[in-house]
């Protein structure tokens, strides 16, 4: 008996049980028709046939690949406080400048109150002061101000010793003690024994402190020119017996009157400090200020017009 033939079992037996059905695709006729049509499934193993992605699909996902690209790094200038442009050659006109002139600066009342002062040596001037100032602060505001009639110039006596190195008022010491004693010499009567001996220790102490010593360069000159202009001065010291004179002191002063004087200025413009005509100079400053900046370089190009017509005056051309 022969062996039946044995049939393929699992999926592959299913093939055997599906009939063959012919794939049948509707003609534009019948959908230009209107006419009913009826679709078939595809037989097993057979695949159905596939509708291509049109072209312009393509494009319009690849622009809006595109898009999303430059919008995020758009985004992302904006958040780091950067700002692009797509346009190119743009001129924006800026705003013209607007001038504003300076405002008026309040009127300025200054009082100052002005004090003659008397000093001891019946010296006389006046003084500016506070109000209702007492007599110690006058007499201390006289004797800052005062000046004495004669230059003084200090004098330092030197140490003993040989061949020191002497400073400007060692020098001056030395020179001016030289002559005071040769006025002093005029006076010593040889009969009188201390006036003898007195002038006898005034010759030694200089000795001993002025005979020899070392100076700076220039330093000699300087100093003999001071001493040689005081010589009729430091000679009747000598003949007086005096040494170096002291320092002058300033005198003592009261007041004799006062008064109060009033100024009144326009404002207080920094460019007219010092300045002797204060009213008038206020005057041509506010104008200054008032200017517009076309006036401003209107008159400058006719005071640079006048500075070269003057040079071309002056040499002749």
């Amino acid at each position: 008996m022969a062996a039946e033939p044995k049939s393929p079992k699992g999926f592959a037996g299913l093939d055997d049980l599906v009939s063959e059905v012919e794939i049948v695709q509707p003609s534009p006729k019948a959908y230009a028709s209107g006419a009913e049509t009826t679709q078939t499934r595809p037989a097993s193993g057979a695949r159905p046939a596939s509708r291509g992605v049109p072209g312009w699909a393509y494009g319009v996902g690849l622009f809006a690949i595109i898009g999303a690209v430059v919008g995020l790094n758009q985004l992302a200038d904006h958040r780091n406080g950067k700002t692009t442009s797509n346009l190119s050659n743009t001129y924006v006109t800026p705003p013209a400048p607007t001038y504003q002139p300076s405002p008026p600066r309040p009127v300025e009342v200054i009082s100052k109150t002005l004090y003659k002062l008397k000093g001891s040596d019946g010296s006389t001037f006046e003084v500016e002061g506070p109000v209702n100032a007492t007599p110690a602060q006058l007499n201390s505001l006289g004797q800052s101000q005062w000046r004495p009639k004669e230059e003084y110039l200090p004098e330092e006596k030197p140490s003993v010793g040989d061949g020191l190195l002497l400073g400007d008022n060692q020098i001056r010491y030395c020179m001016a003690q030289k002559i005071r004693i040769g006025g002093w010499q005029i006076t010593v009567d040889s009969y009188d024994h201390q006036s003898v001996v007195a002038f006898n220790a005034l010759v030694d102490d200089f000795n001993a402190r002025c005979a020899h010593y070392q100076y700076r360069t220039g330093a000699l000159e300087h100093v003999r020119t001071q001493v040689d202009a005081r010589r009729a001065r430091l000679d009747v010291d000598g003949r007086l017996h005096r040494g170096p004179s002291a320092p002058p002191a300033p005198p003592s002063y009261k007041k004799v009157s006062s008064r109060i004087e009033t100024n009144t200025i326009a404002g207080s413009h920094p460019r007219c400090a010092g300045s002797y005509e204060v009213a008038k100079c206020e005057a041509q400053e506010s104008a200054l200020d008032r200017e517009t900046p076309q006036q401003r370089q209107a008159r400058q190009k006719k005071l640079e017009d006048e500075r070269l017509r003057a040079m071309a005056e002056a040499s002749g051309k």
